[in-house]
């Protein structure tokens, strides 16, 4: 059995299944809640753009995967 732990809350994931109990986002790996967290911060911060550009979605992520993980 793969013992998972979510690089966000530090928290086990039992019986880790990817992209059903847990998700991969640039080599980090989220539990449900902490992924939720994620896109919800993301997805606020493109609201506040005039315009949708791919490009500065991915920077976006990133830098908040990187701040939650950290």
């Amino acid at each position: 059995m793969i013992s998972v732990i979510c690089d966000s809350c530090k928290k086990p994931i039992p019986n880790a299944q990817r992209e059903r109990n847990y998700f991969t986002i640039l080599d980090k790996n989220l539990c449900v809640p902490c992924n939720d967290k994620i896109h919800e911060k993301v997805r606020e911060e493109m609201s506040k753009k005039p315009r949708y550009i791919f490009k500065e979605y991915k920077k976006i992520l990133a830098q908040t995967v990187h701040k939650m993980c950290s």
